[in-house]
């Protein structure tokens, strides 16, 4: 089984990858970790492109990417991705169908009363939007060893029926 993994360059980029770990130790599962960068684009920030840019942005991403690899267990195998795109939500689920995984994990939000666990737009899309079950790491979620407990939700919509056989098989876990 593969995971693909929603990785940021901050604090909340290691409860993703903590969590990752925590699920892949028990299914015995690899994992994808996926940056993605902004598309060049005139909806950009930057355009047209500044010489070098992206190669520089590319090159960062790559380095971020290897420290994240570094936190990840030797037992456990990953690979580490840069894609690009315009939504980041979209890139996340399309490198979860590319890949071919079982789960998405991404990161919850921070921003709620007293940092408390939240559904920020990109998770928001994400949840609405997934082809695959998708876990949200809590902020502060430090915790590598094994899953013991955890909360599904589903709706009626097409892939509930997956989301709950995920969560049966890590129960059974």
């Amino acid at each position: 089984m593969r995971y693909a993994v929603g990785y940021s360059a901050n604090d909340r980029g290691r409860d993703v990858v903590n969590l990752a770990i925590a699920f892949a130790l028990r299914q015995g599962a690899s994992l994808d970790l996926v940056m993605v960068l902004p598309d060049n684009s005139p909806y950009n920030v930057v355009h047209p492109p500044a010489a070098g840019y992206a190669s520089i942005v590319t090159d960062q991403a790559q380095r971020w990417l290897e420290e994240a690899l570094a936190l990840i267990p030797a037992d456990i195998a990953a690979q580490a991705h840069v894609r690009k795109g315009e939504s980041e939500a979209s890139v996340l689920i399309a490198a979860a169908e590319e890949f071919g995984a079982g789960l998405l994990v991404i990161g919850a939000g921070s921003n709620g009363l007293f940092k408390r666990f939240t559904v920020g737009p990109v998770a928001s899309t994400v949840l609405h939007a997934a082809t695959v079950p998708v876990a949200l790491a809590p902020q502060g979620y430090g915790r590598t060893d094994p899953i013991t407990r955890l909360t599904c939700g589903v709706g009626l919509r097409a892939g509930a029926e997956d989301v709950l056989d995920v969560a049966a098989a890590e129960a059974r876990a």
